[in-house]
């Protein structure tokens, strides 16, 4: 379970979500996780929010796909 997919997710679900999946990957000792997120700009920010309540540091897309957001675990 090293991503997960945030298309058709509510905005009002995506706090809930993100929470389980973030926790459920640290106790599974992964170094990354990938959201996938869309280009969504209120997406992005939504997800980042949840991000930096972990303090993690986090990657958005790379230079093909900004739809995602890298979260690294460790």
């Amino acid at each position: 379970m090293n991503s997960i997919d945030l298309h058709g997710i509510s905005h009002y679900d995506i706090s809930n979500r993100i929470d389980i999946f973030i926790w459920d990957n640290m106790k599974m000792n992964k170094d990354y996780v990938d959201i996938i997120t869309g280009n969504s700009k209120r997406m992005i920010s939504l997800v980042i929010k949840i991000i930096e309540e972990y303090k993690l540091n986090y990657q958005i897309g790379d230079t093909y796909n900004k739809g995602y957001i890298r979260v690294f675990l460790k």
